[in-house]
C-alpha cells in the first residue's frame, strides 16, 4: 500500500508556504508518498481524510486553529501519523474557541488550561 502525505500550507505569506512546500513535494513523491495538498486547516477536522494519512507536512504561520481541527490533528498524531514542519510554519497556535488544549507545539505536544 502506498504511503500518503498531506501537505497543509497557508497563513502568513512572509514564510512563503506555497514556495517552500513546493520544494519538498517532489522529494516526498520520490520517497514513494502519494501527496495531497490543502490550503486550509479544515482538513484536520475530517476524520475520513486524516485516518488515511501517514505523514502531515505543515507550513502554516500566524494562524488560528479551531478546536475540532486541533482535535483531529492531535488524534492523527497520537495514532501514529508523522508530523513535520519547519520554522514558524509548525509553531504554537491558539484554538478558537478556547479549549483545554489551546497551546501546542511540535516539540512537546503539551496541553494547558485556559
Amino acid at each position: 500500500m502506498q504511503r500518503r502525505a498531506l501537505v497543509v500550507r497557508g497563513g502568513w505569506d512572509g514564510h512563503d508556504p506555497v514556495g517552500t512546500t513546493d520544494l519538498f513535494i517532489p522529494r516526498l513523491r520520490e520517497a514513494g508518498f502519494d501527496v495531497a495538498v490543502e490550503d486550509a486547516l479544515e482538513v484536520y477536522a475530517d476524520s475520513d481524510v486524516m485516518d488515511g494519512i501517514d505523514l502531515v507536512v505543515q507550513s502554516w504561520t500566524k494562524g488560528e486553529i479551531l478546536a475540532d481541527e486541533l482535535t483531529g490533528l492531535r488524534r492523527a498524531v497520537e495514532a501514529g501519523t508523522g508530523l513535520a514542519g519547519w520554522h514558524g510554519g509548525c509553531s504554537t497556535r491558539s484554538a478558537t474557541p478556547p479549549t483545554t488544549t489551546t497551546s501546542w507545539a511540535v516539540s512537546s505536544w503539551r496541553t494547558r488550561t485556559t
